[in-house]
């Protein structure tokens, strides 16, 4: 999440809103997908949609502070769509 983060802050300082947004809702779309499935935010996403991210000194963990916080930066520039 910190380097989607980085990725979309700085893009968007350089004028590149589009790929900007493409980066910052296509993680989104990913937290979703892992949330649907599992009920829970989780500290680690894989590339591939819809999986959680492993690896590491430890265990995937549930929610995390740099996850958590890219999530609600991301979904406060990028809200979802409302009917």
């Amino acid at each position: 999440a910190p380097l989607q983060w980085v990725a979309v802050a700085g893009l968007r300082r350089y004028g590149q809103d589009a790929l900007a947004r493409q980066i910052g809702t296509r993680f989104l779309a990913n937290v979703q997908t892992v949330y649907a499935r599992q009920g829970k935010l989780v500290e680690k996403y894989a590339a591939d949609p819809g999986r959680g991210g492993g690896g590491g000194e430890y265990p995937l963990q549930d929610g995390f502070g740099w996850s958590n916080g890219v999530t609600l930066e991301l979904l406060t520039l990028y809200p979802p769509a409302t009917p």
